[in-house]
């Protein structure tokens, strides 16, 4: 495990140590591309508001939509982990297989908030133990720690227990959860997370909320795809968390040309045209 990785493991998390490696973070005025889901959104809404982050792209795992002019290593990669050293980015997935036998190679996280390996945890040995809540609720942590965020509204409780899912992760996976809540410090009052995690919230309440904010959800769920420019009607399908971009064979669908993004695949860069 990379050296600046070991120094930043602790029973509790140290924001300020993060916020000084991986001082990126907290500059002003950045090109950002998300994951295409509900908590990438929210990380781009959380990071252009606070801090002026402009966003020009999106990537799935598959495909890499960027605007034009741009380069990868000129953006800044929210909820997806990039496995090049020349890439800044922060992620929660399980990267690592085996911490015995760490790839020669693994420095190349060097610029990954990687919030597993934050506790050096590893699928073979810790993957009950990974992280389960979304790359948000980490950033609001880290951003209040460095005076950027100071408070949350009410409304706002319900998109962040929406994010991955978060309102059912912490029943089915709730030893964990708590581990988590206690890591981040979440659980103490301080936190900007604390009334939403720990607050006095009846089950009641927060199923109609959920309730509320899926009949939202609901109501902007897409109703077709676009491929190759054509229009295809479906049956609407309850999901409403995700910008689908590509499909499972990493083919770009759902795209209307516009002439200001490029494509990128694992195999080449391709251009609208190509599609």
């Amino acid at each position: 495990m990379p050296i600046q990785q070991q120094k930043l493991r602790s029973d509790k998390i140290n924001y300020e140590t993060i916020a000084e490696r991986y001082s990126w973070i907290t500059q002003r005025n950045q090109n950002i591309v998300l994951s295409p889901d509900c908590d990438g959104f929210l990380c781009g809404l959380l990071f252009s508001k606070f801090l002026n982050w402009k966003i020009v792209g999106y990537y799935d795992g598959k495909i890499l939509l960027l605007k034009k002019g741009l380069e990868a290593n000129q953006c800044m990669f929210l909820d997806v982990d990039i496995f090049r050293p020349n890439i800044k980015s922060i992620g929660h997935h399980m990267v690592l297989y085996n911490k015995n036998e760490v790839p020669s190679n693994w420095n190349n996280y060097s610029n990954c908030i990687q919030l597993n390996n934050l506790r050096n945890f590893d699928y073979k040995h810790d993957f009950q133990r990974k992280y389960p809540f979304g790359t948000i609720h980490f950033l609001l942590g880290l951003l209040q720690n460095q005076k950027i965020i100071n408070s949350l509204s009410y409304n706002a409780m319900y998109p962040l227990l929406f994010a991955d899912g978060l309102w059912t992760v912490f029943f089915d996976y709730t030893e964990n959860s708590l581990d988590w809540i206690d890591f981040l410090k979440i659980n103490e009052n301080s936190h900007i997370l604390n009334s939403v995690f720990c607050g006095s919230h009846s089950f009641y309440e927060v199923m109609q909320g959920i309730n509320s904010y899926l009949r939202i959800r609901d109501s902007f769920n897409a109703v077709g795809v676009y491929l190759n420019d054509i229009f295809h009607s479906k049956v609407i399908k309850r999901s409403g968390h995700r910008l689908i971009i590509s499909n499972t064979r990493g083919v770009p669908v759902n795209l209307i040309q516009n002439g200001m993004f490029l494509i990128y695949t694992k195999l080449k860069k391709i251009g609208f045209k190509d599609l």
